[in-house]
């Protein structure tokens, strides 16, 4: 991992950290005020949903990032260095695909969603729906630079070199 691509992960956590941290602080708020001075406030369910939902999104592509989404390496290990290869290369192709897809279709919605507003905070739909798109689109990008450093980087072809 080169420098730019360390500084942009490091990046994305401390984003999904502010978001993580949000929530819990407004879910905290929400149950002194539910609890202690008996006036529920009516944007906290909305506000700490919000955040758990970008969390969670940016949270998946720091694992991608990371190169820490499950993965069977039981069977995977047991092929020979070429079969590896091959399977690593379709397995990238068909992720490539589906978070490109996931991106696209997640792009449409998000503007359609546009024109609703949230109950409590009356902020556009978008603001929530946008998630998908912008985490799978870095999805996509990191399985498409885990591709090229599978193609290209020695030692990672199957073939001892």
């Amino acid at each position: 991992m080169n420098k730019k691509e360390g500084m942009f992960g490091k990046l994305l956590l401390l984003v999904g950290s502010v978001f993580l941290i949000g929530m819990v602080l407004v879910v905290l708020t929400q149950i002194y005020y539910r609890f202690v001075l008996q006036k529920p406030l009516s944007w906290s369910e909305e506000v700490a949903r919000g955040f758990f939902i970008w969390a969670a999104v940016i949270g998946a592509a720091i694992a991608m990032n990371e190169k820490l989404h499950t993965n069977l390496t039981v069977f995977f290990d047991k092929f020979p260095p070429k079969a590896r290869f091959v399977v690593a290369s379709v397995t990238s192709i068909l992720t490539i695909v589906f978070f490109t897809v996931v991106f696209v279709y997640g792009m449409r919605l998000t503007m359609v969603a546009h024109m609703n507003t949230s109950p409590a905070l009356k902020l556009p739909m978008s603001y929530f729906y946008a998630s998908a798109p912008i985490g799978c689109g870095l999805m996509a990008i990191f399985a498409v630079r885990d591709l090229i450093d599978l193609w290209f980087k020695k030692g990672t072809r199957g073939d001892n070199g």
